[in-house]
């Protein structure tokens, strides 16, 4: 997937690029997310911006957690 960003405007502007791994097991019948792409919107949303600062900050922190 291309990653493409509008940034209007003189704002800081601030984003977040989150690799993950989806599974299911196979039995359940769940649709193959492992071959999909997705976007978070987090608007104006202030719990979940401060989520991401938290993964960011866990991310940059030496250790076992970072994995």
């Amino acid at each position: 997937m291309t990653l493409s960003l509008d940034v209007p405007g003189p704002l800081p502007f601030e984003s977040v690029l989150i690799h993950y791994t989806a599974s299911v097991p196979a039995d359940q019948g769940a649709p193959n997310y492992s071959e999909r792409h997705f976007v978070l919107e987090t608007g104006e949303n202030p719990t979940i911006v401060e989520w991401l600062r938290m993964l960011r900050q866990a991310a940059g922190t030496p250790g076992s957690l970072q994995a």
